[in-house]
């Protein structure tokens, strides 16, 4: 656990404090803003603190904290308090103008991208400029600016990301104060990773007179379409979107029955793959809308089923909210962090005489629950549920630290415990026959590169990493399916680069190989469709070479007895990597700092093309549990 920090002042209130993904927490109040950046060194982790005070002149030139990487946008010294931005990724950049929107895109992923993939963020300024940044995990953004020439950017929306030859491309909606739409197109390049945008059409033009910021959201991809939803006063209107073509068709419109302000909108697939979109106004009432029928009804936030598909839409954005006014819908979410020692914020929610779940973190990290209904624990376990894909994207300390401070303070009811194996439990896969076969090509690689991508794989890594994070038990059945799901993949991964290339595997990769063979026969011999893949890959390391392992101390044969330690025949034990399977000498060797497996250290990675090069360069996460690897 990290240990308390005294603070130099204190927050304005809850929303001028932030957090990203890779472990920092910035605060403000008034001029002044105090950044919190996790130390982090094998012995624990600490915070260290980085000053910046905003600029008091008019000439809204950028702040710059220390050390640099480390700017805040959208900060100013005549304002008391303001939201900062973060990314999933880390902090992005400091900008010249005022803002008034911020969105981020669903994260891409292209074969080259590491576990994270790449997200792009825009940010949309006062003089109709939206800037876009491109997030890779651990590399300064690259930047394009695009002028659309109109008033204010109030609203921004990201479509789903569609493969299109070599590359990626999205749709990014942009609504401006005086009621224009425009949609823009943003490529990824597959090759050089650099992006390209460009104005795809105008859906609206502008107005001579202000007009509120419309609500706005793209559908999920169904039956090759996606649909932009639009709400904006008491109408709305959708167009349809074919990724396939690229093709708009044209806006169909639908009237609402309420004309308050709208408080949000969202959309979902029912079970009979149906769109169905969840209008919420700020007065409780709440309008769904078919997109598939002229239905539409009317419901009041009692219904909780409803409520709960809002909450797991508003829960995937980042950083995302509200002022915070008990008598207004609010709802607000922070993604999980990848790699630090704990995660300040996942989400809260607040709503007026429902429900309030906040876990928050100043001095110190605190947790309040209070609801007078009588089913907080089937909200909670709705809430746990509903938001699973955003909730497990990256299993890291930072959310087993707050379940645990959740269990910690409710104690009775609602049992996390429970909670969380009900909700993930379904999500297991019941055995792995699924991964002795994949589908020619580089479908190894690309399941193995986008692994923490992986539902069913995530809901492992989390049931892993509690049980030894707060049951201190670990929970073996989850590991020996990870570890199975690492060798199924890798194995047929082999197959696929030896046909391309016969020099792949070094003599490192052909004992990490005949490991992998050895644990998969001990547990899977018994599979005819495993037993067939392993001979595969005895057929390639069917040569006089030599694989034995040998002992660090003595130069004793090691014969392989199990994928955690390796003995020699004079008793000599050693850890064995766990991703490799390789005995660890301790020299350069780095440790999960949740579960503490044991990993190889980068040094000794080789500079060639190959296998044992390709696990130690494409996982900088533990691959059990999700957690950051220390002594790095």
């Amino acid at each position: 656990m990290v240990k308390d920090v005294t603070l130099d002042f204190v927050p304005s209130n809850y929303c001028s404090c932030s957090w990203s993904t890779d472990g920092k927490i910035a605060l403000c109040s008034g001029d002044k803003v105090q950044v919190l950046i996790p130390d982090v060194s094998v012995s624990g982790a600490t915070f260290v603190k980085a000053h910046a005070a905003l600029n008091q002149d008019d000439s809204l030139s950028l702040v710059h904290l220390s050390p640099v990487d480390l700017r805040v946008g959208d900060l100013l010294g005549s304002v008391v308090c303001k939201a900062l931005a973060w990314s999933p990724m880390g902090l992005s950049d400091n900008y010249g103008r005022r803002l008034h929107s911020l969105a981020w895109s669903p994260a891409a992923h292209l074969p080259e991208f590491d576990p994270w993939g790449v997200s792009i963020f825009a940010v949309g300024n006062e003089n109709g400029q939206v800037l876009l940044a491109e997030m890779f995990h651990g590399t300064a953004p690259s930047f394009k600016t695009i002028n659309l020439s109109c008033s204010w950017i109030k609203r921004l929306a990201f479509s789903s990301w569609y493969p299109k030859g070599n590359s990626t491309y999205c749709l990014l909606v942009c609504a401006s104060a005086l009621g224009g739409l425009y949609i823009l197109q943003v490529v990824i390049d597959g090759i050089t990773h650099k992006i390209s945008v460009t104005v795809q059409t105008i859906l609206q033009q502008e107005r001579s007179y202000s007009t509120l910021a419309p609500s706005l959201t793209w559908t999920p991809i169904v039956d090759g379409c996606q649909y932009l939803v639009v709400i904006q006063s008491n109408r709305c209107f959708y167009v349809c979107h074919k990724p396939t073509t690229n093709q708009l068709f044209p806006v169909v419109e639908k009237s609402l029955k309420f004309c308050s302000r709208i408080a949000g909108v969202s959309v979902h697939l029912s079970a009979a793959n149906e769109l169905i979109i969840f209008v919420l106004s700020s007065d409780g009432e709440c309008e769904v809308i078919s997109l598939n029928s002229e239905t539409i009804s009317q419901s009041v936030l009692e219904d909780l089923s409803v409520l709960m598909k809002f909450f797991a839409s508003k829960l995937r954005c980042y950083g995302e909210h509200e002022e915070d006014n008990r008598d207004v819908f609010m709802a607000y979410g922070f993604a999980p962090s990848p790699h630090a020692s704990f995660a300040a914020v996942h989400f809260g929610i607040a709503l007026p005489h429902e429900l309030r779940y906040t876990i928050n973190a100043y001095e110190r990290s605190y947790l309040t629950v209070s609801t007078p209904c009588s089913n907080k624990k089937q909200i909670l376990k709705r809430i746990l549920k509903d938001a699973l894909d955003s909730f497990i994207i990256w299993p890291s300390e930072g959310i087993l630290w707050e379940l645990a401070t959740l269990q910690a303070t409710t104690k009775r009811q609602p049992d996390v415990v429970n909670l969380l194996h009900e909700s993930v439990k379904p999500l297991v896969p019941t055995d792995l026959s699924a991964t002795f076969t994949l589908p020619p090509g580089n479908a190894g690689v690309l399941i193995i590169t986008n692994s923490f991508s992986n539902l069913s794989w995530n809901a492992m890594r989390l049931l892993y990493g509690w049980s030894v994070y707060f049951d201190k038990e670990p929970s073996a059945e989850m590991r020996t399916m990870l570890r199975f799901t690492l060798i199924f993949t890798v194995l047929q991964y082999v197959i696929y680069e030896v046909s391309k290339s016969p020099l792949f595997l070094t003599s490192n990769c052909r004992k990490i190989l005949k490991c992998y063979l050895a644990d998969g026969y001990k547990e899977y011999g018994d599979k005819d469709a495993a037993v067939k893949l392993f001979s595969k890959v005895e057929k390639i390391l069917s040569s006089s070479e030599n694989h034995n392992e040998y002992c660090p101390a003595c130069n004793s044969i090691i014969e392989f007895q199990d994928p955690v330690n390796a003995t020699c025949s004079k008793g000599h034990v050693w850890r064995r990597c766990a991703l490799t399977f390789l005995p660890l000498s301790g020299i350069d060797t780095r440790y999960c700092g949740v579960c503490r497996s044991a990993y190889s250290g980068m040094s000794i990675m080789p500079e060639e093309h190959c296998l044992t090069g390709f696990l130690l360069t494409k996982f900088s996460l533990c691959y059990y549990c999700g957690g950051r690897l220390l002594g790095e």
